[in-house]
C-alpha cells in the first residue's frame, strides 16, 4: 500500500470533500465570468477540470481491489486536473 499506509474508503476521504466543496465554490464564481467564457471557454475548462478531481479521487478509492498502481493512476490524473484549473 502507499507508504505502508491504508487506503481509505469513499467515506474517509477528506481530500475528496475538500475538492467537492472547492469544485462547488469555483463553479459558483465562475458564473461571474463573461458570457463568451461561460460555454467552451475559461469558465466552461474551469469547471470541467474541478469537477474532475473529486470524480477521479473517487473512482481510485473505489478500485480497491486493484493494483496500488491502479490507485496511484488515479489519484495522478486527479493531480493532472487540478494542475489545468491553475490559472
Amino acid at each position: 500500500m502507499l507508504d505502508g499506509a491504508q487506503r481509505p474508503g469513499l467515506g474517509c476521504v477528506p481530500a475528496r470533500l475538500c475538492t467537492v466543496a472547492l469544485s462547488l465554490s469555483i463553479h459558483k464564481a465562475s458564473l461571474g465570468f463573461p458570457r463568451v467564457e461561460q460555454f467552451g471557454g475559461l469558465a466552461d475548462q474551469l469547471r470541467r477540470a474541478t469537477k474532475a478531481i473529486p470524480a477521479l479521487l473517487a473512482e481510485g478509492a473505489g478500485r480497491q481491489a486493484s493494483s496500488d498502481a491502479e490507485f496511484r493512476r488515479y489519484v495522478i490524473m486527479a493531480m493532472g486536473s487540478a494542475d489545468e484549473a491553475r490559472l
